[in-house]
C-alpha cells in the first residue's frame, strides 16, 4: 500500500502528472511533429525528475572534495539568503567548529547576517568565535571581501561551507584572490538508487536537477569547468 501510494502520488502531482499529459495527448495527434514534440516533452520532464538524472548532474557539477586540513585556521560559511539552505550552511559550519575550535566567518547581507547570527548563536556558538561580513550581496562580493580578511588575520587554512552545487563557484571566486580553499558541503547526497522510487518523478527531484543545470550552463558560460 505505501509504494502504491508513492507512486499514484508521483504520476497525479507535477511533475509525473505533466510527463502523463503529455503522453496521453501525443497518443491522440496525427500530426508527426506535435506527436514527436509531445514525446520529447515528456522524456525531459521525466529525466529532469527522476534521482539517476541528480546523480549524473553531481557527479558534472559538484567538485571532487579531499578531506579537511588537520589545523582549519577558520571557517567560512556561505549566505544563501533566508532559507532552509543557509541554516543547512549555518548547522554544517557548527559542526566542524566543534571539531577544530576553528572561528567562523559568515558572510551575506543585511537581514540574512542577522538570521545567520541569531542561528549559530541560539546553537551554542560562543560570539568570541564569530566573526562577520555583511557587506557582499552575493558570491563574488563574498569572496572578494572575505578573502580581504583573510589575508588580513593571516588565515591560511580556511574551509568553505556552502551547498553542493555552489562549491565549484565558490572555489572558482576564491582562487581569483589568491586564496585556496577547502570545499565542504552543506548537504551531502547518497551516491545511488535506494529503490525504484527513485526511477518516478518527484518534484523534490527535479528541483535539485533544476538548479544542477541552472548551475552547469553558469560554469560552462564563465569556463568554470574546462
Amino acid at each position: 500500500m505505501f509504494y502504491f501510494y508513492k507512486i499514484l502520488r508521483s504520476l497525479l502531482l507535477p511533475p509525473g502528472i505533466f510527463v502523463v499529459l503529455f503522453l496521453m495527448t501525443a497518443l491522440f495527434v496525427r500530426n508527426r511533429l506535435i506527436r514527436f514534440l509531445l514525446m520529447v516533452s515528456a522524456l525531459l520532464t521525466y529525466l529532469m525528475s527522476i534521482y539517476p538524472t541528480t546523480i549524473f548532474l553531481r557527479n558534472i557539477v559538484v567538485p571532487k572534495t579531499g578531506g579537511m586540513p588537520e589545523d582549519v585556521d577558520v571557517v567560512v560559511v556561505m549566505g544563501g539568503g533566508l532559507t532552509d539552505e543557509s541554516i543547512s550552511r549555518l548547522v554544517k559550519g557548527k559542526e566542524i567548529h566543534d571539531i577544530t575550535g576553528a572561528p567562523l566567518l559568515i558572510t551575506g547581507y543585511n537581514d540574512e547576517v542577522k538570521m545567520m547570527r541569531r542561528k549559530l548563536l541560539s546553537i551554542g556558538l560562543d560570539s568570541t568565535f564569530l566573526l562577520v561580513d555583511s557587506s557582499s550581496r552575493n558570491t563574488f562580493e563574498s569572496a572578494r571581501n572575505v578573502s580581504r580578511i583573510i589575508r588580513e588575520r593571516g588565515f591560511d587554512r580556511v574551509v568553505v561551507v556552502s551547498t553542493d552545487y555552489h562549491l565549484r563557484r565558490v572555489m572558482e571566486e576564491f582562487s581569483k584572490y589568491g586564496v585556496d580553499v577547502y570545499p565542504v558541503a552543506s548537504n551531502p547526497r547518497r551516491g545511488r538508487i535506494r529503490d525504484a522510487l527513485d526511477l518516478f518523478p518527484s518534484m523534490s527531484y527535479f528541483y535539485k536537477n533544476y538548479v544542477y543545470v541552472k548551475e552547469l550552463i553558469g560554469a560552462l558560460v564563465f569556463g568554470f569547468i574546462k
